[in-house]
C-alpha cells in the first residue's frame, strides 16, 4: 500500500514537472516572438542605420585583410555605401536568406575568421536588453506571474509556481 502512494505521489510530482516544463517553454516562446517582432520593427527605423554603421565598425577592427565578404538581410544593402566608408577592405556585399531580422555578419576566408553581428544571433543567445535577465527570472523566481493567462489556460491571470 505504502508502494503505491510513494509510486503514485511520485508521478503527480513527474506530472506537475512536465507541466510547468511546458508552461515555461510557451512563456519564452511568446517573449521570444515578441521580442523578434520589436526587433524587426526597429529595423525599420532610422536610429537602425547608425546601429549597421556600429556593427561594421565593430568587425572592421577585427577583419583587417582585403577578402571580406558582408553578408546582410534583404533590404539591408542600402546601407553598403555607409559601411564601405567605415570599412575599407568591405568590397564584396551580399544578401544572406538565413539573417531575418538584421544586422551583418562577415567573413574573411584568406584570414580564416568570420563575425556575427547579426540580431539574429543575439536574440538567439539571448542577450538582447532584457532577455537574458527574463531567462533567469524564470528560472530563479518560485513563483512566476503569467498574465493574458487566456494564452495559457483560460484564467486572466496566473502563476506558474515551482
Amino acid at each position: 500500500m505504502r508502494d503505491r502512494i510513494m509510486r503514485e505521489m511520485s508521478h503527480r510530482e513527474m506530472d506537475s514537472r512536465r507541466e510547468l516544463l511546458t508552461k515555461r517553454q510557451k512563456f519564452l516562446k511568446k517573449v521570444f516572438e515578441r521580442a523578434e517582432k520589436a526587433l524587426i520593427e526597429y529595423t525599420q527605423k532610422a536610429e537602425y542605420a547608425s546601429l549597421m554603421e556600429r556593427y561594421a565598425a565593430n568587425i572592421a577592427k577585427v577583419l583587417t585583410e582585403p577578402g571580406t565578404v558582408v553578408y546582410v538581410k534583404s533590404g539591408d544593402e542600402k546601407y553598403k555605401a555607409q559601411i564601405e566608408k567605415l570599412w575599407r577592405y568591405c568590397n564584396n556585399f551580399k544578401v544572406d536568406d538565413k539573417i531575418k531580422i538584421g544586422g551583418l555578419r562577415a567573413e574573411n576566408v584568406a584570414m580564416r575568421l568570420a563575425a556575427d553581428e547579426t540580431l539574429d544571433s543575439i536574440l538567439a543567445s539571448s542577450n538582447v536588453d532584457g532577455l537574458k535577465k527574463i531567462r533567469e527570472w524564470l528560472w530563479s523566481e518560485p513563483e512566476i506571474p503569467i498574465y493574458n493567462g487566456d494564452e495559457f489556460d483560460g484564467k486572466s491571470e496566473c502563476y506558474i509556481r515551482h
